[in-house]
C-alpha cells in the first residue's frame, strides 16, 4: 500500500504545479512501462472539460484513444502511439472529438514527467483549439488556387497593408511588377487622385475595424490611364483572433459600368416602353415603364410577370415571350396594356432576342411604342367616311325625288348621274340614257331609232354639229318639243372645273298658254331696250361685273378710261387687273404709297359695297362712286362726275327702276328652282339622325345675331357639350346603340332648352346650345349641371342598362360681334379645360385663356409682317477646330430686329411661327442672308468659312430649297445644313430624301443638330449617314464637374468617329471644357468661351484679332 500512497500524493502536488495555468486544456495520465501506449488518464482541468466535454468522472482510467474520432488521421495517429510506445515526446496537430459527437483540429502536445531519480511517472498533455487557423489556412489555399487562375487581380497585405504578393492579372492589368510595388501602400500605387475621398475613407474605417470591404473606385494604371475598379478587402485572423494578412480582389469594371449608362441612356431617352428580361425575370426597365406604374426603375429588377400581376394586379404585353427566345423570330404586334390608373392603351410591340456574351444566355428585349392616339384617330376618320357616304346617298335621293330632269356630266363628256325624270323626258330613248354615256352617244342613238333625222348623208357631222351648238349654247335656255304635245326647257350649265348640269324641265303647261307667254317675253324684251337705251344714254360710265369680277356689260362712256389707262377696256377684263392697272399709273391720289393697302381695302369694298365714294384721281377728275350688289351676284358700278350729280341722280334712279322690273321678271322666272333650292337647304342645315340643326346651321344662326341691329339684352352664351364613354358605348354595343344615345341627348336638349335658345349636333359625339338672353355665370352653372345630372341617368337599349356622361365647356359673348365670333373658340377651350379637370363636369372660359390667346395672335401678327419688312437677320456663331483652335466655320442663328422689342431670340417667336405655317419662309430668309453676307465677307477680305445653317422639316420638303442653293453659286463645301434628327423618323418621306441626295450632289454639307436630345439618335446617325452631328449643351456643360457625363461624352465622340463623322460640341463655356473635348478627341468646338454670336460685319474684325486663340 506504501507504493500507492506515493503516487497519489506525487499527483497531487503536480496538480497543484499547474492548477494556474487555467487558459489551457490539461490532461494527466499515469506512466506505466508495463502499459507502453496505453497512458490511463487520472486527471484533467476545467478548460479540458470545457474544450472537449469529457469531465473528471468521464476520462479516469481511459486511455487518449478517448479523444479519437472519424475524422482523425489513421497515419498521424499511429505516429503518436509510435512515439508514446518509445517514451518519446508528441507534437503533433491532429482532429479530435467531442463527448457530444463534434470534432475540431487541435495542438496535441504530449510530455513525460520524470522524478527526481530520472523515472518516467506521469504524461502531462495539452490541447489547443486551431480549427480558427486551419480553415483560414484552407481558404487561403483556396484563393491562392482561385488568384492564380482568375481574371480578377489578386493582392495579399501584411498587418501593415503593405503589398507582399500579387497574381499575374494585376502584373497584366495594370502594368505593375511585384517586385517594383513588394513594401507598398496599395492605395499610393493603384488609386487615382480624383478617387471619391468619402470611398476612401469608408475603406480605411473599414479595414480599422477589421471588416470586410467592398465598393467601387477610380483607378489608375502604370501608363497613367484610369479605369472604374470594384474591390473586395478581406481581413485574414489567426487562431488567438490576431491580424495575420489581408488578401483583395480587384475587378475592371468600367466597359459594365459604360454599357449600363449608354443602354439606360438609350432606352429611358426613347420617349418609348422599354425592358429587359433574363430567364423571365426583369433586369432592366425604363423610366417611362417605372412611371406608368407608380414604381421606381430598380423596383423591378429580379421579379417576374407573376409576381408583377400579384404585387400591383396588372402585368406587362402578353405575348409568347418563348417562342421568341427558342426560335430567334422577332414579335411585332399590337398589344394591350391596361395601367394601374385604369387607362387602357394600345401598343405597337417590337421583342427580340439578344445574346449576352458576359452572362452566356439569351436576353428577351422589348420595345413599345403607344399608338392608341393613332387608332383613335384612325376611328374618327372612319366615322367620317361614313357620315360622307351616307350625306352623298341623301343627296342622291333628293336628286332622284325631283320632279324635273337633272343629269350631271364629267369632264370627259359622260353622264355621271342622272335622275328618272331626265330618263323620262328622253322618250323612246330613255332605257338607253345611264351612267357613262356620252351626249354624243345619245344623239347616234337617237338617230338609229328615228328620234331625230339628220339633214345629209354626213351622219357623223350631222353629231359633232350637234354637240359644237350643245357647247356653244350652255348657259342658255332652250325650248324644244318632245312630242306628244309635251314641251321641255333646257338649261345646260358648264361648271369651274370642266363638268356639266343639264336640267330639263317639262313646260307644256306654259306651252299651253303660249299667247301670254310672248306677251310676258314682249314686255321683258321691251324692258330690256329700255334699260339699254337708258345705259347709252347715261354720260357717266356704267358697268357690271359677274360673279368672277369679270367685267359683262358696259355703256360708251366707260370708255373715257381707256385714255387714263394703257389699253383699251373690254368685256371679260378682271376688276382687279383694272385696279392693278390704275395704281401702277398712279391714277388714285389716295393710293400713293400706300398701294397695296389700298387694293386690298378696294377689292374688300368692291366685293362687299357699302355706301358712295367719292375717288380723287391723278388728273384732278372727281369721281363718286356707288357699287351694288345683285342677289344674282353680279355686282353693277357707276361713277359719276361730282359737277353734275343731280342729273345722274334722275339717270340712276330711272336705271335702278328698269332694273328693279328686271330683277322681278328674273325671279319670277326662277321662283320654282329657288323652292326646289330651299328643300336641299333644310336637308343641308339640320343632323339626319337627330333631326337637330348641324355645324352650318348654327354658323348661320351666330351670323343672324351679328346682323341684329342692336345686340342689348340679346346677350348669347355658349354650352359646347361632349359625351363621355360614347366611344365604349360604339365599340362594346354597336353603332345602332350609340345612334340610339345620340337620339336621347337630342330629346333631353329639346326638351331643356326654350323656345329662343338653339341647339346643333356639331360632331360625331358633340353639341352645342346657345341661350339667348342675359343670364348670370351661376344661372349658366345651374343649366349645365341639370344636364349633365339628365345624362348621367341610365338609359334602356334593347333591353341592356347603357350609362353615360358629359363634360361641358361654357363661354358668354358680350355686347359686340367680336365676342360672337370667338364665342365657340372659347367653349371649346373650357370644354378641354373641363375634360382636363376629370370630366363629367363643366367649366366657364376665363380672361386668361383670351389673354392668352391675343397674346400669341398678335405675335403671329407681327411675325408676318416682319418678315414682309425684312426684320429676321442672321447672327453668326464661329466654331474651332479642337485641336489647333484655328476657325474652320460658323453657324448661322436666326434673330428677329423687332422695331419695338429690340432684338428677339428664337425661342421667343419660332413656336408660334411653326403654328401659322411660317418656318419655310423664315428659313428662306436666313439662308439668303447669308448668300448675301458671303459676298460681303470676300468683299472685305475676309475668306469666307463654312457656314452652317439650321433648316426645318418645312424647308426640307420645299423643292425650292435646291434652286435657291444652286442659284447661289456656292463651291463644294461652303455650306452645311443642320437637320433635327427626328426628321429622320419617317421611313416614307420620299420628299425630304430627294432634298438631301440632291444638296448632298452639289457638296452641300449634313449634319445633325442636337445629338442624343431626340427619339432615335444612333438610328439617325446610321439611316443618315452625315457629314457630322453636334452634341447638345445639355451634354457639354455638366462634363468638368461629372465624371459621368464627360465618360458619355466621349463615348458620342467614339460613336461619331465609329462612323467616320466629324463630331462638333456646343456649350464650351471654360477653359477646362476645351482640354476635357481635346483630350477626348472631339474635333469641333463652339460655345460662349471663344465667342458669342454676332452681325455679319462684326465676324470680320473678330477674325482679325484671333484672340480666341489666348482664350482656347
Amino acid at each position: 500500500m506504501a507504493p500507492d500512497r506515493r503516487k497519489k500524493m506525487d499527483l497531487q502536488e503536480l496538480i497543484a504545479d499547474i492548477g494556474t495555468y487555467t487558459h489551457e486544456a490539461i490532461v494527466i495520465a499515469h506512466a506505466d512501462p508495463a502499459d507502453g501506449a496505453m497512458l490511463r488518464l487520472a486527471w484533467a482541468n476545467p478548460a479540458f472539460e470545457q474544450l472537449t466535454g469529457y469531465g473528471p468522472a468521464d476520462i479516469e482510467g481511459e486511455t487518449l484513444n478517448l479523444l479519437a474520432c472519424a475524422e482523425t488521421d489513421p497515419v498521424e495517429h499511429a505516429r503518436i502511439i509510435d512515439r508514446l510506445d518509445r517514451w518519446q515526446q508528441v507534437d503533433s496537430e491532429v482532429a479530435v472529438g467531442r463527448r457530444d459527437g463534434s470534432w475540431f483540429w487541435a495542438h496535441l502536445s504530449c510530455n513525460p514527467v520524470a522524478d527526481k531519480d530520472g523515472r518516467c511517472q506521469f504524461w502531462i498533455t495539452t490541447l489547443r483549439d486551431i480549427t480558427s487557423r486551419h480553415e483560414e489556412d484552407d481558404r487561403v489555399h483556396d484563393l491562392s488556387l482561385i488568384a492564380a487562375t482568375t481574371k480578377d487581380m489578386a493582392i495579399v497585405m501584411d498587418q501593415n497593408r503593405r503589398i507582399t504578393w500579387v497574381n499575374s492579372s494585376f502584373e497584366a492589368h495594370t502594368g505593375f511588377a511585384l517586385s517594383e510595388i513588394a513594401g507598398r501602400h496599395l492605395p499610393s500605387i493603384l488609386f487615382a487622385p480624383a478617387a471619391d475621398q468619402e470611398v476612401l475613407a469608408g475603406l480605411k474605417a473599414g479595414l480599422d475595424r477589421r471588416e470586410a470591404v467592398f465598393g467601387e473606385i477610380l483607378c489608375r494604371t502604370k501608363s497613367g490611364s484610369v479605369y472604374l475598379g470594384e474591390f473586395e478587402y478581406q481581413p485574414i485572423l489567426d487562431d488567438l483572433g490576431f491580424l495575420k494578412r489581408y488578401v483583395s480582389l480587384h475587378r475592371d469594371v468600367t466597359e459594365k459600368r459604360s454599357l449600363e449608362l449608354r443602354y439606360s441612356s438609350l432606352i429611358n431617352e426613347s420617349g418609348l416602353m422599354s425592358y429587359v428580361k433574363d430567364g423571365g425575370r426583369f433586369v432592366l426597365v425604363n423610366a417611362e415603364i417605372a412611371r406608368s406604374f407608380g414604381r421606381p426603375e430598380d423596383w423591378f429588377t429580379g421579379r417576374n410577370e407573376q409576381e408583377l400581376l400579384e404585387e400591383t394586379g396588372f402585368r406587362l404585353f402578353e405575348f409568347d415571350e418563348e417562342r421568341v427566345l427558342t426560335t430567334g423570330e422577332p414579335f411585332n404586334g399590337e398589344c394591350t396594356l391596361t395601367l394601374p390608373s385604369g387607362e387602357r392603351q394600345t401598343h405597337l410591340v417590337h421583342a427580340f432576342r439578344l445574346f449576352d456574351p458576359r452572362l452566356q444566355s439569351h436576353l428577351l428585349c422589348c420595345v413599345a411604342n403607344d399608338v392608341t392616339g393613332l387608332k383613335r384617330t384612325e376611328q374618327d376618320l372612319r366615322l367620317k367616311q361614313e357620315e360622307a357616304l351616307a350625306a352623298e346617298s341623301r343627296l342622291l335621293g333628293a336628286i332622284e325625288s325631283m320632279t324635273d330632269g337633272f343629269a350631271f356630266y364629267g369632264r370627259d363628256g359622260r353622264i355621271v348621274i342622272c335622275n328618272s325624270a331626265y330618263r323620262d323626258l328622253h322618250g323612246p330613248l330613255a332605257p338607253f340614257i345611264k351612267p357613262g354615256v356620252s351626249y354624243a352617244e345619245i344623239l347616234a342613238h337617237g338617230l338609229d331609232h328615228g328620234v331625230w333625222h339628220a339633214d345629209g348623208p354626213d351622219r357623223e357631222g350631222w353629231i359633232d354639229a350637234a354637240v359644237e351648238r350643245r357647247q356653244s349654247e350652255l348657259g342658255r335656255e332652250r325650248v324644244v318639243e318632245a312630242g306628244a304635245g309635251r314641251w321641255v326647257l333646257l338649261k345646260d350649265v358648264a361648271l369651274h372645273n370642266g363638268e356639266t348640269v343639264a336640267m330639263r324641265i317639262d313646260i307644256s303647261d306654259i306651252k299651253r298658254s303660249e299667247a301670254d307667254l310672248k306677251i310676258a317675253q314682249s314686255r321683258a324684251e321691251q324692258a330690256q331696250a329700255r334699260l339699254e337705251a337708258a345705259v347709252e344714254a347715261m354720260g357717266d360710265s356704267f358697268m357690271v361685273y359677274d360673279t368672277e369680277d369679270r367685267l359683262v356689260i358696259m355703256n360708251a362712256a366707260s370708255e373715257q378710261l381707256t385714255g387714263l389707262l394703257d389699253h383699251k377696256i373690254e368685256v371679260g377684263v378682271t376688276f382687279q387687273s383694272m385696279l392693278r392697272e390704275g395704281l401702277r399709273k398712279g391714277l388714285f391720289l389716295d393710293a400713293i404709297g400706300r398701294e397695296e393697302e389700298y387694293f386690298q381695302y378696294r377689292l374688300q369694298e368692291f366685293r362687299n359695297p357699302t355706301g358712295p365714294k367719292l375717288v380723287r384721281l391723278a388728273n384732278g377728275q372727281h369721281v363718286r362712286l356707288l357699287e351694288r350688289k345683285a342677289k344674282t351676284g353680279d355686282t353693277v358700278v357707276l361713277r359719276f362726275d361730282v359737277t353734275t350729280e343731280h342729273q345722274q341722280q334722275l339717270q340712276l334712279e330711272a336705271i335702278a327702276e328698269d332694273l328693279r322690273k328686271s330683277r322681278d321678271l328674273a325671279e319670277q322666272r326662277n321662283r320654282d328652282l329657288e323652292q326646289a333650292k330651299s328643300r336641299i337647304e333644310h336637308a343641308s342645315l339640320h343632323d339626319a339622325l337627330t333631326e337637330l340643326p348641324n355645324r352650318r346651321y348654327l354658323d348661320r344662326f351666330l351670323e343672324g345675331e351679328l346682323g341684329q341691329p342692336s345686340r342689348a339684352g340679346r346677350q348669347i352664351s355658349a354650352l359646347h357639350i361632349d359625351l363621355d364613354r360614347f366611344k365604349q358605348i360604339n365599340d362594346t354595343m354597336g353603332h345602332a346603340a350609340g345612334d340610339a344615345v345620340l337620339r336621347h341627348v337630342s330629346a333631353i336638349l329639346r326638351g331643356s332648352i326654350r323656345k329662343q335658345d338653339f341647339a346643333a349636333r356639331v360632331g360625331g359625339d358633340e353639341f352645342v346650345v346657345l341661350t339667348v338672353g342675359s343670364q348670370t355665370p351661376e344661372q349658366l352653372t345651374t343649366f349645365a349641371e341639370r344636364l349633365i345630372a339628365r345624362m348621367n341617368e341610365p338609359v334602356m337599349i334593347d333591353g341592356k342598362e347603357v350609362r353615360y356622361g358629359a363634360s361641358i365647356g361654357i363661354a358668354r359673348a358680350g355686347s359686340t360681334p367680336e365676342d360672337t365670333r370667338s364665342l365657340l373658340v372659347n367653349a371649346d377651350m373650357a370644354l378641354y379645360n373641363a375634360k382636363e379637370l376629370g370630366r363629367n363636369r363643366c367649366a366657364h372660359f376665363s380672361s386668361e385663356m383670351h389673354a392668352r390667346m391675343v397674346e400669341r395672335t398678335q405675335l403671329a401678327g407681327e411675325i408676318l409682317k416682319g418678315l414682309d419688312r425684312g426684320e429676321f437677320i442672321a447672327h453668326y456663331q464661329p466654331q474651332f477646330d479642337a485641336r489647333t483652335l484655328e476657325l474652320v466655320s460658323v453657324e448661322a442663328l436666326v434673330r428677329w430686329q423687332h422695331p419695338d422689342r429690340g432684338l428677339v431670340y428664337p425661342d421667343q417667336f419660332l413656336g408660334v411661327a411653326g403654328d401659322i405655317g411660317v418656318l419655310r419662309r423664315i428659313d428662306r430668309t436666313v439662308l439668303q442672308r447669308v448668300f448675301a453676307d458671303r459676298q460681303q465677307w470676300q468683299a472685305a477680305g475676309l475668306t469666307p468659312p463654312r457656314v452652317s445653317v439650321n433648316i426645318s422639316s418645312h424647308r426640307l420638303r420645299d423643292h425650292d430649297l435646291v434652286t435657291d442653293i444652286r442659284d447661289a453659286g456656292l463651291p463644294p463645301g461652303a455650306l452645311t445644313m443642320e437637320l433635327l434628327e427626328s426628321i429622320f423618323l419617317d421611313d416614307a418621306d420620299t420628299a425630304v430624301q430627294w432634298t438631301i441626295d440632291q444638296l448632298r450632289e452639289m457638296g452641300v454639307g449634313v449634319e445633325l443638330d442636337d445629338f442624343g436630345t431626340g427619339h432615335a439618335s444612333i438610328v439617325g446617325l446610321i439611316r443618315l449617314r452625315p457629314d457630322g452631328f453636334k452634341i447638345d449643351r445639355q451634354f457639354v456643360q455638366p462634363i468638368t464637374a461629372s465624371p459621368e457625363n464627360l465618360t458619355l461624352v466621349r463615348s458620342m465622340i467614339e460613336i461619331g468617329h465609329s462612323l467616320g463623322v466629324r463630331v462638333v460640341a456646343e456649350g464650351v463655356e471654360t477653359a477646362e471644357h476645351v482640354r476635357l473635348l481635346a483630350d477626348s478627341r472631339c474635333d469641333i468646338l463652339q460655345g460662349y468661351h471663344f465667342a458669342r454670336p454676332m452681325p455679319a460685319e462684326a465676324l470680320v474684325a473678330f477674325t482679325s484679332g484671333e484672340a480666341w486663340k489666348q482664350a482656347g
